[in-house]
Order: structure tokens, then C-alpha cells, then sequence
């Protein structure tokens, strides 16, 4: 004769509740590492995606920094009056999202207002007879939102 366990079934296997606690359970499992993955996901490309926007605003930089030279050889006394009239020229270095703007400016000395701490530099609009220094802001909105900016100064050679 066969003995029966008391508690027991014979039968073996899982019961319908059991899968679907299991099923609840590791979906709720998978949703949260879809959220924490996911997001990781899709941020991977910013930083690639602000190198190469970085890398454009450097090379629109260096393209006004040839052409500054060339201009200098050319005609040395005129040479940042030229240099603005070329980037004033929309066609020239705003291409592919870039925004390239130029202004004359100077930097003017602040005395401190106790006399015992140190004072500082301002820029100032430079638009004078003689301008010295030429300001070149180089900017581009990213895709992320982040605006990229890159200055450079250029000043007249004597």
C-alpha cells in the first residue's frame, strides 16, 4: 500500500498564482532597469555629440584666425576693419548652426573702492575712431540645450 504524506499532493508542478506573482514580479524587475538603462541610453550620444560641436566652433575659430593673418599681410592698418567686414558677411562663417558675431571693445581699469583690495578690467564698447580690439564670439546651440560659446580676441599689429 501506498502511504500519503499528510500535506502533501502527489501532483507536482506550479500553480496558476505562482506564475503570475513571477510574471508581476520580474516585470516590475525589467521596468525598473528599463528606466535606469534607458535613460543612460539615450544621453550616451551627448557627449560625443558636444566634442563634435565643439570641434566645429574651433574650426570656424581657426578659419577667422587664417584669414586674420592674411588679412594682416595684406594691409596692416586696416586689417580689423576688414576682419569685420568679412564676418559681418553672413555667408562667409555662419554655416551649420554656427553664429559668428564681432564687435569692436576695449578694457578699462576699475579702481577698487576701498583702496586696499585690488581692482579689475571691464569690457567696454569699443566702438572708438581707433579701435585696438576686436572681440569674435563663435556660438551654436547643441542638441542637448547646452549653448557652446567660444571668444577670441584679435588685435591690431604695429
Amino acid at each position: 500500500m501506498k502511504k500519503v504524506i499528510k500535506g502533501r499532493n502527489k501532483e507536482q508542478g506550479v500553480t496558476l498564482l505562482e506564475v503570475i506573482v513571477t510574471l508581476v514580479v520580474s516585470s516590475i524587475f525589467a521596468i525598473m532597469v528599463m528606466q535606469y538603462m534607458g535613460s543612460s541610453m539615450l544621453r550616451s550620444a551627448d557627449p560625443l555629440i558636444m566634442a563634435q560641436d565643439s570641434a566645429s566652433l574651433t574650426a570656424v575659430l581657426e578659419k577667422i584666425t587664417a584669414d586674420y593673418k592674411k588679412l594682416h599681410d595684406e594691409d596692416n592698418v586696416n586689417v580689423l576693419a576688414n576682419l569685420k567686414a568679412r564676418i559681418d558677411d553672413d555667408e562667409i562663417y555662419n554655416t551649420g548652426g554656427t553664429t559668428v558675431e564681432s564687435k569692436y571693445v576695449k578694457f578699462v581699469y576699475i579702481d577698487p573702492e576701498p583702496p586696499d583690495e585690488e581692482g579689475h578690467y571691464e569690457e567696454v564698447d569699443g566702438e572708438t575712431e581707433d579701435p585696438q580690439i576686436l572681440k569674435v564670439t563663435a556660438s551654436r546651440s547643441t542638441a542637448s540645450g547646452i549653448p557652446l560659446k567660444m571668444i577670441s580676441l584679435f588685435t591690431r599689429m604695429y
